[in-house]
């Protein structure tokens, strides 16, 4: 079977077929067919033994009060070659003892950029840095900048 190929040897992503995007390695996944003819459960379904890599898991914390104290949404990425098995951030937040949030990660999926926000306890924006993440499985990152940080006291 010979790729289909554009100018020097480059390979079509419209044009190719899965079975030649597999074999170049760009679709990792398995192709899975199914017949909605009978029917279909999708619980009877373990065609993609890698499922898991993509479900997101929140974490959550109550103060003694019943207010929210800590909510964490995060990505189990699995152990890849040397590198060990991490929780990819996508959302972290802090709060008061009032419920306040008072502290707000955030990682968009798909973009290199780390928010954070800290507000004052009438829930006005005190400032907002963005760093840019270098390792999504070791969250390290640099500091961009200050975004904005705005007047004493949210006003």
């Amino acid at each position: 079977m010979a790729l289909q190929t554009v100018a020097q040897g480059a390979l079509d992503l419209q044009k190719s077929s899965c079975e030649e995007l597999q074999i170049a390695r760009v679709y990792t996944r398995h192709q899975t067919q199914i017949c909605l003819a009978s029917g279909y459960n999708s619980g009877d379904d373990d065609s993609d033994e890698d499922e898991e890599d993509g479900k997101l898991v929140t974490e959550r914390q109550y103060h003694g009060n019943g207010n929210k104290k800590f909510f964490k949404t995060y990505q189990i990425l699995r152990a890849k070659g040397s590198l060990p098995c991490a929780e990819r951030l996508i959302e972290e937040k802090h709060f008061d003892v009032s419920g306040v949030c008072r502290v707000d990660y955030h990682f968009g999926l798909g973009q290199p950029y780390l928010s954070r926000k800290h507000f004052y306890e009438n829930q006005r924006m005190k400032s907002e840095q963005l760093f840019f993440v270098e390792d999504e499985r070791t969250m390290k990152a640099r500091k961009v900048g200050y975004w904005r940080e705005d007047y004493e006291g949210g006003n």
